[in-house]
């Protein structure tokens, strides 16, 4: 994965996730939605957190 990828990849993410926080804000959304957003919201941080990478030469690989 190129280093621009990866950029790319987290600035998608992070927006994701502020939708997913405005939608869990939204009064007018059912439950099951909201909960829905919850766990997209987590899956998104796992992934950022917990994903191991090798960065060198403007290339990121996945370990």
């Amino acid at each position: 994965m190129e280093e621009q990828d990866y950029i790319e990849l987290n600035t998608l993410l992070a927006k994701l996730r502020v939708f997913c926080l405005k939608e869990i804000g939204n009064p007018d959304i059912s439950t099951s939605a909201r909960e829905g957003n919850f766990k997209l919201i987590r899956n998104i941080d796992n992934i950022r957190n917990k994903m191991p990478l090798i960065i060198g030469d403007g290339t990121i690989e996945i370990k």
